[in-house]
């Protein structure tokens, strides 16, 4: 049993990683996107960060966050949805 919550707890500690690593990967396209005089690769990169807060909307529900660090991908979760519905995405 020591083994298996061990092993739970480790895979929890992996996915909240992938997920906060998801929402800065989410952001820095945002960013790109914002700073390019290239309207495709603007295009494109608002599309990856789309991609990015889907993954992370399907995924997250798998992955148990303490406090505080769930407070804050919660927050910064928050930030990427209300960034990308000002772009016009369906973020529901």
């Amino acid at each position: 049993m020591k083994s298996f919550t061990r092993l739970q707890k480790e895979s929890n500690r992996i996915g909240a990683e992938f997920l906060t690593t998801e929402l800065d990967t989410a952001f820095t396209f945002l960013e790109v996107a914002n700073t390019t005089a290239s309207g495709e690769t603007r295009e494109r990169n608002r599309n990856h960060a789309h991609v990015a807060y889907k993954t992370i909307q399907r995924m997250q529900p798998r992955v148990v966050m303490i406090n505080p660090q769930k407070d804050e991908f919660m927050r910064r979760l928050a930030e990427l949805k209300r960034r990308l519905e000002e772009l016009g995405f369906d973020v529901a």
